[in-house]
């Protein structure tokens, strides 16, 4: 989610820099929510809406409407290729935290318009995928293929890509459904792991989001899941996710 601005502060008896140029901002300075402290002139640009950094330009656009920085917006996702591409790698790295899908899936890109006729944007925030899964007579579930809003930068459309092979893998290891804190609690988790993998500032500035999030299904259902997989692992998780269509309460598992 973006940065709406910040507050001009006075002097606070430390020296700080501009996370954009670096100059001495200790007289004054805008601070952001996140806590990034910029010096008065980049605090007055647009702020990434993935990065939350100044927009120095704003030539590139988040598929939501919000702009880019140059760094995030030479990294999105955009076309067929561009997918073909991307796709491997973020599937061996799910691999790595037993993420596998037994039957292969198809990721789509589709425009942000195309995404929200079928699943409409949640208190949270934008919805950026969705995992469309048939039901069939006996209630078995089948994952048809992943949509994914066209335009998001590599983190962004990775973090997404995992929530919804989180959904995708619940349903086809036969997890029984699940309340909607549960079952977006766990797709996040999936990402959050995937993000972690990643090693990077952003990507741990997109965890914290994840972990702050004011919603009562993705932010709440969220921590809900982490503090399970937290206190009794993550294959303790699964698989009383799986087996009881609830996480795990008593003990201690690993």
């Amino acid at each position: 989610m973006p940065l709406k601005g910040g507050r001009l502060l006075p002097a606070g008896g430390r020296r700080r820099t501009c996370r954009e140029c670096g100059i001495d901002v200790s007289d004054s300075w805008v601070e952001t929510s996140a806590g990034m402290v910029f010096c008065p002139e980049h605090g007055r640009m647009p702020f990434c809406q993935t990065c939350s950094m100044p927009c120095v330009s704003t030539r590139y656009q988040h598929p939501i409407g919000q702009p880019l920085c140059d760094a995030c917006g030479t990294t999105v996702i955009k076309d067929r290729e561009q997918v073909r591409k991307a796709v491997p790698g973020i599937k061996q790295q799910l691999t790595r935290m037993s993420i596998t899908l037994p039957v292969p899936v198809r990721v789509e890109l589709k425009t942000k318009e195309e995404v929200l006729r079928k699943l409409p944007s949640h208190a949270g925030g934008i919805t950026l995928g969705l995992t469309a899964i048939s039901i069939g007579p006996a209630g078995q579930r089948s994952v048809l293929d992943i949509w994914i809003i066209a335009g998001l930068p590599y983190l962004e459309f990775g973090a997404t890509l995992a929530h919804e092979a989180g959904h995708a893998w619940a349903a086809q290891a036969g997890f029984p459904p699940l309340e909607p804190g549960l079952e977006e609690g766990w797709a996040e988790l999936v990402a959050y792991g995937w993000l972690k993998q990643q090693g990077t500032d952003l990507a741990e500035l997109l965890r914290e989001r994840r972990r702050t999030r004011m919603d009562p299904v993705y932010g709440d259902g969220f921590r809900l899941v982490l503090r399970a997989a937290e206190q009794h692992g993550v294959n303790a998780v699964m698989t009383s996710l799986k087996t009881k269509g609830a996480l795990p309460t008593a003990g201690r598992s690993t």
